[in-house]
C-alpha cells in the first residue's frame, strides 16, 4: 500500500498595517520606534538660578528671561577650529519689555554667556534674539582674537515660529571661516533651501575650536528687561 503525504498550506490574511509592522520588524531586526534626531535637552547642564527655564526632552520654555541674571543650557560638543558645521533649531519668542535679549545657539570654547564673548577669554559664536526699542531683531555676532562683527535681521514677527540654519564654512572668509544663519518660515523650507526670509553672516578673525554648544543663553549687563515667553525647541546637530 502506498502511503500519500499531503501538504496542506494556510493562508492567514492579516490587515496590512499588521503586514507592514512584521515586514518592518523583519527587515529592521526587531523594530522599534525610530530615534529622534533631535538633540534630548534634559541632558544638557541647565544653569538656571531663577528658575526661568522649563525643559522638555526636545524644547525648552523660556519665561521673563532677564538682562540681570546668568542662566544658559549646554553641553559639551567639541568642533575642531578647522571643522565646518550645520545645525537646526526652532525659535518663537513672544516680546516683553522693550530691551530683552537672549541667545537661542551659541558655539563658544567656554561657558559663557553670549554678552560675555570677548574675544580674548571667551571666543564664540552666537545667534540672539533682542527687541530694539520695541522692534524685534536676529543678530549673529562673533569674537575672536580677530575682534567682534554682527550681522541683523531687523523685523522679524512677533509670536511668530521660525526655523533657523546655522552653519560655519570654517575655510571660508580668506580662511578664518564664515558663520550664517538662514532663517526659514517652515521647516520644509529648510530641508529645501527655499523661501529664506533672510541671510546673516559673520567673518571670523581667526580659526577657533568649540568646545561647548548652547542651547539658549541669557545676558547679564544689569539690565531689567524681561522677555515674556519663548520657545526654543528640535535641536538638531547633525541635520
Amino acid at each position: 500500500m502506498k502511503k500519500i503525504l499531503l501538504t496542506i498550506f494556510i493562508v492567514v490574511t492579516l490587515p496590512f498595517s499588521v503586514n507592514a509592522q512584521m515586514l518592518m520588524g523583519i527587515a529592521g531586526g526587531g523594530g522599534g520606534a525610530a530615534a529622534s534626531p533631535y538633540e534630548n535637552f534634559t541632558t544638557y547642564t541647565e544653569t538656571d538660578p531663577n528658575s526661568k527655564f522649563t525643559v522638555a526632552a526636545n524644547a525648552i520654555t523660556v519665561g521673563t528671561l532677564s538682562r540681570n541674571e546668568t542662566a544658559y543650557i549646554y553641553k559639551a560638543n567639541a568642533v575642531g577650529a578647522t571643522a565646518d558645521f550645520i545645525y537646526y533649531i526652532d525659535a518663537t519668542f513672544t516680546k516683553g519689555t522693550a530691551g530683552g535679549q537672549m541667545a537661542i545657539l551659541q558655539v563658544s570654547n567656554n561657558v559663557c554667556r553670549f554678552d560675555a564673548i570677548d574675544g580674548t577669554t571667551n571666543k564664540g559664536i552666537s545667534v540672539y534674539y533682542s527687541d530694539v526699542a520695541g522692534t524685534i531683531r536676529f543678530y549673529i555676532r562673533r569674537g575672536d582674537a580677530g575682534g567682534s562683527s554682527t550681522d541683523i535681521w531687523i523685523g522679524p514677527t512677533d509670536a511668530t515660529k521660525y526655523y533657523f540654519k546655522f552653519s560655519l564654512d570654517a575655510d571660508a572668509g580668506g580662511g578664518n571661516g564664515v558663520a550664517t544663519c538662514i532663517i526659514y518660515p517652515s521647516s520644509a523650507d529648510r530641508v529645501a533651501g527655499t523661501n529664506a526670509i533672510d541671510t546673516i553672516t559673520v567673518t571670523r578673525g581667526e580659526q577657533v575650536a568649540y568646545s561647548y554648544v548652547f542651547a539658549v543663553t541669557s545676558g547679564n549687563d544689569g539690565s531689567n528687561y524681561p522677555i515674556t515667553s519663548g520657545l526654543i525647541e528640535n535641536l538638531d546637530l547633525s541635520p
